[in-house]
């Protein structure tokens, strides 16, 4: 049978008794590092801004935000600067993942996403369930009272996100994706930001000069 949900208290029984318990306080920081330089997009942040309260001072107005574009529009760059800008409203920490949704290869699927996610969650990985529904109903579960940003980065479909999305009020999910998603506005209530691309003349001016170690960031 799958688990739709998990409530209540969480336990696991196995072999290593407590080991195999999640580490309680669990926060992970897992944003790469900001893009430095980052200019021309005032609006864009603006409009992103515009999730977190309204009038009335609710924490926040959607929990899922979808950033589209073209390659090379600096979807990436944009939500890592803004997820950088209000970390501080999510206390709880981080989560970040490279969908590859776009990238040479296979990509990476939900299920191997929660393997990553739960870990970092305090969950031991030899307790990561197998089952994708059971775990992302134990990382629903995990999420439900915290205060955290998930930023899911080059997405190619709405079954890559959709079992990463949290249950709970106090959780922002951050989407980029050259998709429209549209499934997630149909359904889950995402709000979507469509990223053109900027002139020629302002475009260098979003980077400033990196290191030759340091790749730039424009999926």
């Amino acid at each position: 049978m799958q688990a739709g949900s998990v409530t209540g208290g969480i336990h696991f029984h196995g072999p290593g008794g407590e080991k195999d318990r999640p580490s309680p306080g669990s926060q992970p920081r897992q944003l790469p590092a900001d893009v430095h330089g980052f200019v021309n997009r005032v609006h864009e942040l603006d409009q992103l801004n515009a999730v977190l309260a309204d009038e009335n001072g609710d924490p926040l107005v959607i929990s899922v935000c979808v950033i589209a574009g073209t390659a090379g529009a600096g979807k990436t760059s944009l939500a890592l600067r803004w997820a950088h800008q209000v970390q501080e409203r999510f206390p709880d920490g981080q989560l970040y993942v490279n969908l590859r949704g776009y990238d040479p290869g296979e990509p990476v699927t939900a299920q191997e996403a929660l393997h990553r996610f739960l870990p970092a969650l305090g969950v031991p990985a030899g307790s990561v369930p197998q089952d994708i529904d059971t775990a992302a109903a134990l990382y629903r579960s995990l999420l439900a009272d915290r205060r955290m940003i998930v930023v899911l980065d080059n997405a190619a479909t709405v079954g890559q996100v959709r079992p990463l999305l949290p249950g709970g009020p106090g959780c922002l999910v951050l989407v980029t994706s050259r998709s429209r998603l549209s499934g997630l506005a149909v359904r889950d209530g995402a709000r979507r930001l469509t990223l053109g691309t900027l002139p020629q003349a302002r475009r260098w001016r979003c980077y400033a000069p990196s290191p030759p170690d340091t790749a730039r960031r424009t999926t």
